[in-house]
């Protein structure tokens, strides 16, 4: 996955992304994060490091697989991220 920096973004062209796509990419995103975190968590600190793990691994996750969805459907729909 490619990580966009500030100016990068500014640069996405040709997008067709609704708030909708968005919100569905880091549904999925926070459920993947959150379930390997919460294993990461255990492995660490037991009960107390899983239910951080969690909630770090879902934040991060929403935002990694969010931005990774993002970036697939303007390149679906003809744009470029560049």
């Amino acid at each position: 996955m490619k990580e966009l920096t500030t100016y990068e973004l500014a640069q996405v062209s040709g997008a067709g992304v609704s708030g909708g796509d968005v919100a569905e990419a880091a549904g999925a995103g926070a459920a993947a994060g959150a379930g390997t975190g919460a294993v990461v968590g255990a492995a660490v600190g037991g009960p107390i490091g899983a239910g951080f793990g969690a909630v770090v691994g879902g934040l991060v996750g929403a935002l990694a697989f969010g931005v990774d969805s993002i970036v697939d459907q303007i390149q679906n729909d003809g744009g470029s991220v560049s």
